[in-house]
């Protein structure tokens, strides 16, 4: 096992088993490590965020977890080593229930917790919504229910720590791909950036060269930049109706977050009518598993 030195020396899981989902326009890298017929499944953001959303995410919550449940990281649609001919928002909560069945088949699973991060906690909610009878419980880490909410959220958050851009930065508008990559310059540094103690580059120095050690870091950008740029505005406009998620639900917010404000997880936790809690790390950013590993932990298990 191989120890990230990102902020705490983070050990990479290994995958117990490494497989592929073949669909009629996609085909699903999906990897699994633990054991038990209780599964968790890990959700990451972007989309099209398999290497600097679900490697840290994997880095931080797998061994633990893998100690009591049998743990599912899925690489999405045309991410990490995922393909797809067809890359549209829309298949992905099918994606994801395919895999689930394909898990519980083999491994005779009887119960499924989603665990989704950033745009993977939309996800989550989507698949909960569409897939009732495949999940029983979610952790929603950094998200929420509605893009267009979180997006305007996270300007006023952002307008507020850079105060003499706040003008301008009320001018970008989101319908406009190329003013929203403007926009990411502010809201991913406001606050202190996505993470207290790492920035992109050294995930990339660091994180890549164990999990990818053939890749060329300017290509895998190049291919999220592709998926987020194909997918933009399918993205901004996904909102998910509370009342169509019935499953127990626990929310996590980082008390630093600019992308995905406290506030704005507050009001979707008190539009939700399902069993639910509510955890706001203090000192966690837009990455609270990567901030605080061990609080997010002890969250996470106590849920479960």
């Amino acid at each position: 096992m191989k120890l990230v030195t990102i902020a705490t020396a983070l050990a990479l899981p290994v995958a117990a088993s490494a497989e592929f989902l073949q669909l009629e326009d996609a085909n699903i890298y999906y990897e699994l490590s633990g054991s038990g017929n209780e599964l968790i499944v890990l959700l990451h953001g972007g989309p099209g965020n398999a290497e600097f959303g679900l490697y840290p995410m994997q880095s931080a919550l797998t061994d633990e977890l893998a100690k009591t449940h049998r743990v599912l990281a899925i690489h999405q649609r045309g991410a990490g080593k995922s393909t797809t001919s067809n890359q549209t928002l829309t298949k992905y909560p099918g994606d994801v229930a395919g895999v689930i069945e394909q898990v519980r088949s083999d491994y005779r699973v009887n119960s499924t917790t989603l665990i989704g991060h950033s745009w993977g906690g939309i996800l989550s909610n989507m698949v909960s919504a569409q897939y009732p009878e495949l999940i029983d419980k979610q952790i929603i880490i950094a998200s929420g229910f509605s893009m267009p909410k979180m997006l305007a959220a996270s300007k006023l958050v952002t307008q507020a720590s850079f105060a003499d851009r706040a003008a301008e930065i009320a001018k970008l508008d989101f319908n406009n791909f190329a003013d929203y990559l403007q926009y990411t310059q502010y809201s991913n540094t406001a606050n202190g950036g996505i993470d207290r103690d790492f920035s992109m580059q050294e995930v990339m120095q660091q994180i890549l060269p164990v999990v990818a050690p053939d890749a060329n870091p300017e290509q895998i950008q190049q291919k999220i930049f592709s998926i987020v740029s194909s997918t933009y505005h399918e993205l901004i406009q996904i909102e998910v109706n509370p009342a169509s998620v019935q499953i127990p639900t626990l929310f996590i917010a980082g008390g630093r977050d600019s992308i995905t404000p406290y506030s704005y997880m507050r009001q979707a936790y008190e539009t939700l009518a399902a069993p639910k809690d509510f955890v706001v790390i203090d000192s966690a950013h837009h990455l609270p598993f990567m901030d605080a590993p061990e609080e997010t932990l002890q969250a996470i298990k106590n849920f479960l």
